[in-house]
This record gives C-alpha cells, sequence and structure tokens, in this order.
C-alpha cells in the first residue's frame, strides 16, 4: 500500500470518530488490533477497544477532533497531529487535549495499533 492510501484510511478513521460511527470504526480494526493511550491506558482486541470507545463517546458526547500533518513514518504507519475538544458530560466542563497519534495498519489496510501521546515511542 501506498502512503496515500494509508493516509486516507487514517483520515477516515478520524472522520467516523468524529461521527461517533462506532460500527464503521470497529470494521478498520483487525481482530487482534491494541489501542495504547495515556488517557485510557492499553486495550486489546475488537471487544475491549470498542467498550472503550462506546464509554468515551458517552462520556463526551460531543468530543470532535481536528487533525493536520499527516505523515507515513514506517512502511505501514501515518502519524498525525490532532486536537481534540468537548464537553465532559458529567461535569459540564471543557475539555481540550493536543497530542500526536500513530495508527499501524496491517497489509490488508485494517488497523493494527493505535498508539495516542506518551504510548508513542520515538525511534
Amino acid at each position: 500500500m501506498n502512503s496515500k492510501h494509508l493516509i486516507s484510511l487514517a483520515e477516515q478513521y478520524v472522520s467516523l470518530s468524529n461521527a461517533h460511527n462506532l460500527e464503521e470504526i470497529m470494521l478498520l480494526f483487525s481482530e487482534g488490533a491494541n489501542y495504547s493511550s495515556s488517557f485510557v491506558d492499553e486495550k486489546q482486541g475488537t471487544v475491549a477497544i470498542k467498550s472503550m470507545m462506546q464509554k468515551f463517546f458517552l462520556s463526551i458526547p460531543n468530543v470532535h477532533w481536528q487533525t493536520n500533518n499527516y505523515q507515513l513514518t514506517q512502511p505501514h504507519t501515518v502519524r498525525f497531529n490532532f486536537e481534540m475538544t468537548g464537553t465532559d458530560k458529567k461535569s459540564g466542563e471543557c475539555v481540550s487535549r493536543s497530542d500526536i497519534e500513530e495508527i499501524e495498519f496491517d497489509s490488508q489496510g485494517l488497523i493494527r495499533s493505535v498508539k495516542v501521546g506518551s504510548a508513542i515511542i520515538f525511534i
């Protein structure tokens, strides 16, 4: 897969996340995928990832990500910057977070790994 296609897949993941379309998001993940973030720790497998995302969307129902600077950093890995904004449902407070996200795809173009922020190890 070329870099443009992988970047397009990463953009699709963000677009579906902004639409809170959990069913379509999960179709992008391979069964054994993992998700690492200092915000939600590490989740292994699609069942755990879906449960985490479902809780996240419920806790910040208007969550939205602005992204930029998509780049291929490894043969199957796309990294980009994001700013997440929304309102915490429980407290009513605005939340905002700027960070880096990295998505690794398998040879079929499915998400193998998502790493957010401090979960990314720079080499």
